[in-house]
């Protein structure tokens, strides 16, 4: 643990033993007033590491300290369902040097949420105001603001100080946005996620423990903390935070726990839209390029496009500052990048609602671009590829191996 000019930060030196290499030192760190809360907790840097064992080929994760046996028992069921969604995960051994933690701190009852600013956050919070009394142990009273999340936060070990700024400038956002709420926003940076070799295995296997892992850093802050839902329709495909997973980074003292399951985005959306302040901080982008001015959101990538596809299909165009004023034009619609089944699912459900509109145009153009991600997918798993694809994922373990 290292005191900082204006903060604290807690390390933990990583030793990979399979053939997978990479970064050696993981870290988080946070400012005044929150440093004198975080502490260098095991349990933390096991959350985050669980992943990186089980997905990237370790056949142990050992910590140097006491696992809460709650924690131990989660870890094992989450490598175990890893397993089972992908083969290429493995149920890594989970021991700890000293052996069972007896008696680990007891927090109040307070909870917590992640808040990025994203759709799924923003009506998690909403739905618990709605719903449970302010001077209920359940309501949230803080709220985890994470750096470190987006694939290009991050120049190798460093992170790159114009998205620095970008997060300033969403931190600021948010602070108003929770004060007005009766929310502590509680910034956190961390590297855990330069340790994910592509974004691919971070969305599938590795995000949500590291999310989560934050909690465990205030032991004596929180007793539960909750990480909202994808809002995917119909069945949860896998997915690095699903409802069946998040609850294995609990352990006795803290509850993880995934929220809101049982909306899609656009019932999100459609929920809040008329809500105070949320489509002020509303911040979905996949990219956050710094070209985009005061806005949060560059308007141009898949989850703009289709988050501004809700908006029209709400007759809410131009009520959120963070995005364009303007709907998605045909074009813009027709050329989306639908890399993934869910990514699919999520547009298709905006054809009824936009046809509602009286917007057949943007329907016809999503149907366009659904038909070229389901060809392209049929492409992609022809036999010939994935075999080549595993033949290429050997080739790698055996290179980082020698």
């Amino acid at each position: 643990m290292t005191d900082l000019p204006t903060g604290r930060r807690v390390t933990a030196t990583v030793t990979w033993e399979g053939p997978h290499r990479g970064p050696a030192t993981m870290w988080f760190e946070v400012d005044a007033p929150f440093a004198a809360d975080l502490e260098p907790a095991v349990a933390a840097f096991a959350v985050a590491a669980l992943p990186l064992a089980a997905g990237l080929g370790e056949s142990r994760l050992v910590v140097e300290g006491a696992l809460c046996p709650t924690l131990r028992a989660g870890l094992a069921s989450a490598a175990a369902r890893f397993a089972r969604w992908y083969p290429t995960c493995r149920v890594p051994e989970v021991a700890a040097t000293d052996g069972p933690l007896a008696d680990g701190p007891t927090p109040p009852p307070r909870a917590a949420l992640l808040l990025s600013g994203g759709l799924d956050s923003l009506s998690l919070l909403r739905r618990n105001r709605q719903e449970v009394p302010l001077d209920h142990p359940r309501a949230f009273r803080d709220a985890l603001l994470l750096f470190g999340w987006h694939t290009d936060d991050f120049d190798g070990d460093r992170p790159r100080p114009e998205r620095l700024a970008l997060f300033a400038a969403q931190r600021a956002r948010l602070d108003a946005f929770a004060a007005a709420l009766g929310l502590a926003l509680v910034p956190v940076r961390s590297n855990v996620r330069t340790f994910h070799p592509t974004y691919a295995w971070s969305r599938d296997v590795g995000f949500g423990a590291g999310m989560l892992a934050t909690a465990h850093l205030f032991p004596r802050r929180w007793s539960e903390v909750a990480i909202a839902s994808g809002g995917f329709p119909g069945e949860h495909p896998p997915h690095a935070s699903h409802p069946d997973l998040d609850g294995d980074w609990s352990s006795a003292s803290l509850r993880t726990w995934h929220g809101e399951p049982d909306r899609t985005r656009f019932e999100k959306l459609r929920a809040f839209v008329d809500g105070p302040a949320g489509l002020a901080v509303l911040d979905v982008c996949l990219h956050r390029d710094s070209a985009v001015g005061p806005r949060a959101n560059c308007g141009r990538c898949e989850k703009c496009l289709r988050t501004r596809l809700a908006l029209t299909a709400l007759g809410a165009e131009g009520r959120a500052p963070t995005f364009p004023p303007a709907p998605p034009t045909v074009e813009e619609v027709r050329g989306m990048r639908l890399p993934v089944a869910f990514s699919r699912a999520f547009v298709q459900e905006l054809a009824g609602p936009l046809a509602a509109r009286g917007r057949a145009d943007l329907v016809e153009a999503l149907e366009v671009a659904v038909a070229r991600a389901d060809a392209k997918e049929r492409r992609r798993n022809r036999p010939w590829r994935r075999v080549l694809r595993e033949v290429r994922r050997r080739w790698r373990a055996l290179r980082g191996r020698s």
